[in-house]
């Protein structure tokens, strides 16, 4: 089922939930004047970030059961943080030369945003698809927590306390913590992905199948009441439709880790697997801002096609010209200076 130890079926879906954002930021907003076909297929394309957490709990399970707590801690690190600066820093200059009109970042703010640190300081964010990634942290602090104390492989133990918490959560609000340590919106589908992990491995599935089951359900329940965010007026019919590609993207996943093989074998998969993370931070306000600039001399359709090609050759050049280089070079130094500190990084 591996290519080159890659999953060509998460480098798939990676690519797939990242083209469901962009055509959802640039396409599934009520102020787009073209077809209004490709609007009502697009508004859905908020689902994609959903989908990431999926891929993310199932990644997450794949690196950190073998790892130290310093180890998992240098991966995530390497992984979030430098192409986030990259990305970042050609955002907030993308907004200076085009003095976008709906963001007033300073220096300050920037930098905040550089270290994730914008949101404890109520900060807004340099790009409002940030606030995923801190959502993120959210889930690698825990798994961190769980690694220092030994017990990340309790599975079935730890799943289930946060799930339950999770749920008690929404209808309660109580544990009152429980808000500020867990996304508490997404962790049915962080918990999803952690089970599907164990599916795939063919390890506790009977439990795991059970928590899938319902994740799915918290999470459909989650998605429906929160798809007004989205869709501006949602109508029934529109939130069941919400519903119904959520349990697709959960039978894609259920159907990827049952099977004994791959159907799946190009490898253009994995180059567009490793384009997603920098895409899904430079095509938002970068690319909006790119829109704005240039409709009133080529309008609005030929905009939108430019800034997606841009935000595209830009996220090639990052994930395939700039990250092999300096992810490697910054893991080196961090393991380094690690070790002379006299932590355990296997």
């Amino acid at each position: 089922m591996q290519l080159n130890s890659r999953l060509i079926e998460l480098d798939l879906a990676r690519f797939l939930a990242a083209l469901a954002v962009v055509l959802y930021h640039y396409l599934g907003r009520t102020s787009f004047s073209g077809s209004e076909f490709i609007y009502d297929v697009t508004k859905f394309g908020f689902l994609g970030v959903p989908f990431f957490f999926i891929i993310s709990g199932f990644v997450i399970s794949l690196s950190a059961e073998k790892s130290s707590p310093v180890k998992f801690f240098i991966s995530r690190f390497v992984r979030l943080f430098p192409t986030l600066w990259v990305c970042s820093t050609l955002t907030y200059l993308m907004l200076m030369v085009t003095e976008y009109p709906y963001k007033d970042i300073n220096g300050f703010i920037y930098v905040a945003n550089l270290f994730m640190v914008n949101q404890p300081l109520n900060m807004q964010y340099v790009d409002n698809v940030y606030w995923t990634l801190f959502e993120e942290l959210k889930f690698y602090a825990l798994v961190g927590v769980l690694l220092l104390f030994k017990v990340y492989t309790k599975f079935k133990w730890w799943l289930s306390i946060w799930l339950f918490l999770s749920i008690l959560y929404v209808f309660t609000e109580q544990p009152f913590f429980w808000g500020k340590i867990t996304s508490v919106k997404y962790s049915a589908f962080f918990v999803a992905g952690v089970c599907l992990y164990l599916i795939y491995k063919n390890r506790e599935v009977k439990i795991a199948t059970i928590l899938l089951c319902i994740s799915f359900l918290i999470s459909g329940y989650h998605l429906a009441g929160h798809t007004t965010n989205y869709i501006p007026s949602a109508t029934v019919s529109e939130k069941s439709v919400v519903v119904f590609i959520n349990l697709v993207i959960y039978v894609y996943f259920y159907s990827f880790v049952t099977r004994k093989k791959t159907f799946i074998s190009h490898r253009t998969w994995i180059v567009l697997g490793g384009l997603t993370y920098p895409l899904y931070l430079i095509h938002n306000l970068f690319g909006k801002s790119l829109i704005l600039k240039t409709t009133p001399m080529l309008g609005e359709q030929l905009s939108i096609a430019i800034a997606f090609f841009v935000s595209m050759a830009l996220a090639y050049v990052i994930s395939q010209k700039l990250e092999p280089k300096y992810i490697p070079f910054i893991k080196t130094k961090l393991t380094f200076s690690a070790n002379k500190l006299g932590l355990t990084v296997k």
